[in-house]
């Protein structure tokens, strides 16, 4: 059985603009989706996957609407 096991993606549809600490770390990060898509496209180019397992956290906030959004982008 291959499982990959994905953790942390901390996606989030829009972050805050901010110019210290952490946040201000996150709002100058890319989308991470664009490294999960390319990541998932290697994986899935060299083996078929059994299963997923996405643990950590899923967004940034916690908010629905990033839920709901990260839900659509990965099925």
């Amino acid at each position: 059985m291959k499982i990959l096991h994905l953790t942390d993606i901390h996606f989030c549809l829009n972050y805050e603009p901010c110019d210290f600490g952490y946040k201000g770390m996150i709002s100058k990060m890319e989308n991470p989706l664009i490294y999960l898509k390319n990541c998932l496209n290697h994986v899935l180019s060299k083996t078929k996957l059994d299963l997923v397992l996405i643990s950590g956290d899923l967004t940034e906030d916690g908010s629905p609407e990033d839920y709901r959004f990260l839900k659509m982008w990965l099925e």
